[in-house]
């Protein structure tokens, strides 16, 4: 996962959302770990990464829900992965706006299958993606 996280597919400016499962990397950002002395700064920044992959989990499986197709792929390469979600979108908003019915869209309960598998971290990049981390947290 390392190396397709730090190639030029997701710029530096740009970065997944995970959970603590796993490491934090300059484009994976994790929530900050809970061993109870969390400064509050941590704890928004903790709280804001669980709302924003709660939306996007449900996002997921909306689409997951109206393409069926979507929860039987297994994609290793990132790019192709971000191409089939935008087309889903597309293809969702498209219907929307011409009159499809939107009823039938069922959440899918089961969105726990990810695209990338956890891998290890070296010292360098924990820093760095310390350091953004850190930033974010800041800013909110």
């Amino acid at each position: 996962m390392s190396d397709m996280l730090n190639s030029d597919t997701v710029g530096s400016e740009f970065h997944i959302l995970g959970d603590s499962a796993y490491p934090l990397e300059v484009r994976l950002m994790v929530p900050f770990r809970d061993n109870g002395h969390l400064s509050p700064v941590q704890k928004t920044f903790n709280y804001m990464l669980s709302a924003s992959r709660c939306s996007i989990e449900r996002a997921f499986g909306l689409l997951k829900g109206k393409f069926r197709r979507l929860k039987y792929l297994d994609i290793n390469n990132i790019a192709f992965a971000a191409d089939i979600i935008i087309t889903a979108c597309t293809l969702h908003n498209y219907i929307l706006q011409h009159g499809g019915d939107d009823d039938d869209m069922s959440i899918d309960d089961s969105v726990q299958d990810y695209l990338f598998s956890a891998s290890d971290c070296t010292a360098v990049t924990d820093k760095v993606a310390s350091r953004k981390r850190n930033e974010i947290a800041a800013q909110l």
